[in-house]
C-alpha cells in the first residue's frame, strides 16, 4: 500500500511541477501582452517591481540560516529578472543597533550577495567601473540599477520627509513604514511584496501573485490586488536540514482568522473573514491601487491595508493565490506576541468611532480560536495532507496543541487589555498617508522622486563599502 501511495505521489508531483513551470510562462506571456502608453503616445511594456522588507534582530543572523533564506530568494529573483518577468528589486532594511541607530551590516551583506547572484546587477556594477561617467550618474541617483537598497532609518530620508510635510521626530521604524517607503521608491506599474523569511520560495509562486492582475489589466473591473494563502510551516532553527516542523502562522491562525470570524458574526468587517490568509506578507497590487491606500507603520500593515480596501468597498478587486506550502524560520513567541498586540491595536483603532465593541468580543474570539485550532489540526491529520507535506518538507510533524492553546489565551488577554484602553489607541497607531494623496502636492512629488534617487545613491554607497566599486 505504501508503494502505491509513493507512486501516486510521484505522479501528482510531476504534474504539479509541470503546471508550476507553465505558470511562469503564462505570466511572462501575459506581461508581454500588456502595453502601456506614455504622454507622447509611445507604447512600452508594463514594469514589475518586487519589494522585500528585511530586518536584522541580532548580528548572529548574518551568518545563520536566516541570512541563507534571503540569499536563496535573491537566486530566485535573479532567474525572473533574466527571463524578463520582473524588472526591479527593492530591498528596504530596518536593521538598527541596540541604541536604535542605523545598522547597515545586513544591507552590505545583501548587496554583496546580489552582486554575486543577480547577473544583470553584476554587469551594471561592472559598467560603473569601466565608465566613470556612469559612476557620476550613480552618485546623483540617476543610474538604473535593477537591484536597489533603501534603509528606512536613513537620516537623508528623514530630512526629505520633513520638507514634504511629514513631521516625525524621526522616520518611524517598523515593517509598514518600510513597505510604504519602498512603494514610493519603486518604479513598477505592478508591485509585488514578499517577506524575507521564506525558506522555499520558488519562481512559480511569484508568477502566481502577478498573473491574476496581468490577465485583467485592461478590464475596467479587473483584479487589482492579489493576496497569497498557503500552509505555513515553522522549521526548527536548531537543525533545519533534518529536524521537525510545526504549524506556523501563529498570529494569523490563532488570532486574526478567528477574530475576523467573531467580528463578522456581529456584522463588523464582513467579507474580510473570507480571506484565507489575511496576514500573509506576500501580495501584489497595481500601483494606482496600492497608492490609494494608507499604510500602518508597524506589523499591523497587512491588516490595515485590508481594512482600508474593505472601507473603500473594493473587496471585489481582490484575488487570492495558492502558494501551496511555505517553510519559514519562526521568530520567538515574545516577538510574535508583540506582533499580535500591534495587529490588535490597529484593528481596534480602525473600528474606533464606528463600531462599539464590548469585552464580550474577547469571549467570542476565544470560542472561534479553539474551533479554528481543532479544524486546523484535523486537516493536518488527514492522510493525504500528511503525505503531501512529508514529501514536500521531509521532516517530522511536531504537533503541540497545548502550546497553541496557551498562545490563544495570551492573545485573548492582550485583546482584553487593549479593549479597556481603546479610547487612547488612535493616538498610538501611526498611519502613513496614501501616495496618491501625498503626490498631489509638489513637495510630495519631490519626495517620491528623491526616494527613487536615494535608492540608487544608497546602493552605490553600499557597493563602495563592499569595495565592489570606488567613490572616486
Amino acid at each position: 500500500m505504501t508503494g502505491v501511495r509513493s507512486r501516486l505521489w510521484r505522479f501528482f508531483e510531476k504534474a504539479a511541477y509541470k503546471r508550476r513551470l507553465e505558470l511562469v510562462d503564462e505570466a511572462l506571456k501575459a506581461k508581454q501582452s500588456v502595453l502601456l502608453e506614455d504622454e507622447g503616445g509611445q507604447t512600452f511594456p508594463i514594469n514589475i517591481s518586487v519589494i522585500i522588507p528585511t530586518f536584522l534582530k541580532d548580528k548572529s543572523e548574518l551568518s545563520g540560516y536566516r541570512y541563507e533564506v534571503i540569499r536563496n530568494e535573491l537566486m530566485v529573483l535573479s532567474q525572473l529578472i533574466t527571463n524578463g518577468l520582473i524588472d526591479e528589486v527593492v530591498i528596504v532594511d530596518g536593521s538598527r543597533t541596540p541604541e536604535g541607530q542605523l545598522d547597515d551590516g545586513l544591507a552590505q551583506r545583501i548587496i554583496a550577495s546580489a552582486y554575486r547572484t543577480i547577473s544583470l546587477f553584476h554587469d551594471q556594477v561592472d559598467l560603473l567601473n569601466k565608465f566613470p561617467v556612469l559612476k557620476d550618474r550613480a552618485k546623483l541617483g540617476l543610474y538604473d540599477f535593477v537591484f536597489k537598497v533603501l534603509h528606512q532609518l536613513d537620516g537623508n530620508i528623514q530630512n526629505a520627509a520633513e520638507k514634504a510635510g511629514l513631521k516625525f521626530t524621526r522616520f518611524p521604524a517598523g515593517k509598514g513604514s518600510g513597505l510604504w517607503l519602498a512603494t514610493g521608491a519603486a518604479s513598477g506599474d505592478l508591485l509585488v511584496y514578499l517577506d524575507s523569511d521564506i525558506r522555499n520560495l520558488e519562481e512559480w509562486q511569484i508568477a502566481s501573485l502577478i498573473l491574476p492582475i496581468l490577465r485583467e489589466y485592461k478590464l475596467p473591473d479587473g483584479v487589482e490586488f492579489v493576496k497569497a494563502y498557503y500552509a505555513r510551516l515553522a522549521v526548527n532553527l536548531d537543525s533545519p536540514e533534518k529536524g521537525f516542523y510545526e504549524l506556523g502562522g501563529r498570529v494569523t491562525r490563532l488570532f486574526m482568522i478567528p477574530f475576523l470570524k467573531a467580528l463578522a458574526k456581529r456584522g463588523v468587517l464582513k467579507g474580510l473573514d473570507k480571506i484565507r490568509y489575511p496576514l500573509s506578507g506576500e501580495f501584489s497590487a497595481r500601483r494606482r491601487f496600492i497608492e490609494s491606500l494608507s499604510f500602518p507603520g508597524d506589523y499591523g500593515v497587512e491588516s490595515g491595508l485590508l481594512i482600508d480596501i474593505w472601507r473603500k468597498k473594493m473587496l471585489g478587486k481582490i484575488s487570492e493565490a495558492d502558494l501551496h506550502v511555505y517553510q519559514h524560520f519562526p521568530r520567538s513567541d515574545t516577538l510574535i506576541t508583540d506582533m499580535a498586540a500591534q495587529v490588535i491595536k490597529l484593528i481596534l483603532s480602525e473600528l474606533d468611532g464606528s463600531v462599539k465593541l464590548d469585552e464580550g468580543i474577547a469571549d467570542e474570539y476565544l470560542s472561534e480560536a479553539y474551533k479554528e485550532l481543532e479544524r486546523t489540526y484535523d486537516l493536518f491529520d488527514r492522510l493525504e495532507v500528511k503525505l503531501e507535506v512529508s514529501q514536500s518538507v521531509r521532516r517530522t510533524f511536531y504537533k503541540d496543541v497545548e502550546k497553541d492553546r496557551m498562545r490563544i489565551k495570551s492573545y485573548e488577554q492582550t485583546l482584553r487589555s487593549l479593549l479597556k484602553s481603546r479610547n487612547s489607541l488612535r493616538k498610538t497607531v501611526l498611519k502613513l498617508p496614501p501616495w496618491k494623496e501625498l503626490t498631489t502636492s509638489l513637495e510630495g512629488r519631490n519626495f517620491q522622486n528623491y526616494l527613487r534617487r536615494r535608492a540608487v545613491t544608497y546602493t552605490f554607497q553600499l557597493l563602495c563599502k563592499q569595495r565592489l566599486t570606488r567613490y572616486d
